[in-house]
């Protein structure tokens, strides 16, 4: 069994073309898996303020620090037949 390593990092996810929050939690877990290739679920995304779009999310820790490196303060991605913006807010 393959051992990875989360990072929390707090995020603003929202729809892309309207900017409007995304306040699900499953949507929100299900967008985060939906490209990986770990072969097991990631942990649990946490509520900060799901109004507003906002959530812990726990990503492999080694694709964190690749967007540490390229200085990512947020990426696009189409999951579950949908386009989003996930922005980074920092520290969690």
């Amino acid at each position: 069994m393959p051992s990875v390593d989360f990072k929390r990092v707090r995020a603003e996810v929202t729809e892309l073309w309207s900017g409007e929050p995304i306040s699900d939690p499953d949507l929100v877990q299900r967008m985060i898996e939906w490209h990986s290739s770990l072969g097991f679920p990631y942990p649990d995304v946490k509520a900060v303020d799901p109004a507003r779009g906002v959530w812990d999310i726990y990503f492999p820790e080694d694709v964190v620090q690749e967007f540490d490196r390229r200085g990512a303060k947020e990426f696009q991605l189409e999951a579950v037949e949908r386009y989003f913006r996930v922005r980074f807010l920092g520290e969690s």
